[in-house]
């Protein structure tokens, strides 16, 4: 109520509470000593935590300055997938990711070609002096950590193939495997651990150029 501004009426329907038992949580710093036995459902998200899970394994794989925020994915998930519930609700579940995922792991080393990593970026460009949303897709070696970035108008299959072309072009060799996020231009369905049906197309180009592919879990970040 006090950090992300929602009203007591909109937190009562979110969290199911009267809001009577929601003032009296806002009035009193130190809330009663009880907790729930199981975590509460939250039937509005559920169908949208792997989407949310998979960009937060993505964000480990690129800049800090490009990582999510919690108002971030909200926008996403409403924007591109049509969900209904509140900002808070996603913000709730990102912390509590945040806070699971943060454990020590070794950092990972590579040998030069073995692997590179691809992913879709949004920005600015200005073109006859006018500035337009644009997709930029990227791919870096991991070994060498050089990159290659095309601007695309739109973020679709046909410029998913024609990045990979182009940046093969660019680094005048295909690494031996390529890491991705879920991206729909590749994965048709994500099943059980690294269980995946990929795209058609998706799988006439890695077996024209001869590369392996790996995708985040989307339950752990390795």
């Amino acid at each position: 109520h006090l950090v992300d501004r929602i009203s007591q009426r909109a937190i009562a329907k979110e969290t199911g509470y009267a809001r009577n038992t929601v003032a009296k949580a806002i009035a009193h710093p130190i809330p009663p000593g009880y907790r729930l036995s199981q975590p509460r459902p939250q039937p509005t998200l559920d169908p949208f935590k792997h989407i949310i899970e998979a960009w937060l394994e993505q964000d480990k794989l690129g800049r800090p300055k490009q990582t999510h925020t919690g108002r971030r994915i909200f926008e996403r998930l409403r924007d591109e997938h049509g969900y209904k519930g509140s900002v808070i609700t996603v913000r709730r579940y990102v912390r509590k990711l945040r806070k699971h995922n943060q454990e020590v792991y070794m950092p990972l080393a590579f040998e030069p070609g073995e692997e590179g990593q691809v992913d879709w970026h949004e920005g600015w460009i200005e073109e006859n002096g006018v500035q337009r949303k644009a997709h930029f897709f990227c791919m870096r070696l991991c070994y060498s950590k050089a990159s290659f970035v095309w601007a695309y108008e739109r973020a679709n299959q046909e410029s998913f193939l024609d990045g990979h072309v182009r940046a093969f072009e660019y680094f005048g060799g295909v690494p031996r495997r390529l890491a991705y996020d879920n991206l729909k231009s590749a994965v048709i369905q994500v099943g059980k651990g690294k269980d995946r049906k990929l795209n058609k197309r998706f799988r006439e180009l890695r077996s024209w150029y001869l590369f392996d592919s790996r995708f985040c879990n989307v339950a752990r970040g390795n």
